[in-house]
C-alpha cells in the first residue's frame, strides 16, 4: 500500500485494523496481483498520482487532523 490507510493509529489497533483486509486478500487477490493493487481495486485506497494526493482520502482517528 503507497498511500495513507489511516492516520494515528494506536499499536494496538494496527492488527484488527489490518487483519480483516489482509485475509480479504489471501482470498481474492487475482494471480500475480500485489497488495497495493488489491486495496485500491477492493475501494480501501485510491490511487496516488501525485505527492498531493498521498493524505487526501486518508481516515483520521480521533478527530485528528493530517
Amino acid at each position: 500500500m503507497n498511500t495513507l490507510y489511516r492516520a494515528s493509529v494506536p499499536t494496538a489497533e494496527i492488527v484488527p485494523l489490518l487483519g480483516p483486509i489482509i485475509r480479504r486478500y489471501a482470498v481474492e487477490r487475482t494471480p500475480g496481483e500485489r497488495f497495493g493493487d488489491f486495496v485500491i481495486r477492493a475501494g480501501y485506497v485510491t490511487p496516488t498520482n501525485t505527492p498531493h494526493d498521498f493524505h487526501e482520502h486518508a481516515k483520521v482517528s480521533r478527530g485528528e487532523q493530517i
